[in-house]
């Protein structure tokens, strides 16, 4: 395992706070799936960090095989769903929502929308931030 930046990006916990952690590293913007997956973790928004990037400083998640291509991170105690990662290894993604303020984040894109629940409305986004994935006209 690599040794994570020696700078502290973003700090987080679960909601009972039993898993706290730190990101010491870049985090990509936010990207809100509507994938199904992610509907029904309850879990919709998403930053990513490098592998190595991720310290543990309480607890230890419990992990989920959600799909063939990912396994999800979630505290044992209150259930707070934390983290995705590739089973590959190539993505590690963090909620938006676990992580403490101010994260200086923003939304970058909506993807898979094709599967958005019929109780959501999509905003109307700018143009450059319709990408392939959103499945729908720019307002």
């Amino acid at each position: 395992m690599k040794e994570p930046h020696s700078q502290i990006r973003a700090t987080g916990s679960c909601l009972c706070g039993s898993i706290r952690f730190e990101i010491r590293g870049p985090l990509r913007d936010v990207i809100v799936c509507h994938c199904v997956f992610c509907q029904r973790s309850g879990t919709t928004a998403w930053t990513e960090y490098k592998a190595g990037d991720l310290l543990l400083l309480a607890g230890k998640p419990k992990h989920y095989r959600s799909s063939p291509l990912s396994r999800r991170g979630f505290c044992g105690k209150c259930g707070s769903q934390l983290f995705i990662e590739a089973i590959d290894g190539s993505r590690m993604s963090v909620a938006a929502g676990s992580l403490d303020q101010p994260t200086g984040l923003r939304i970058a894109e909506h993807i898979f929308c094709e599967q958005m629940g019929d109780y959501e409305k999509m905003p109307v986004l700018p143009r450059d931030a319709i990408t392939p994935w959103t499945r729908m006209k720019a307002g």
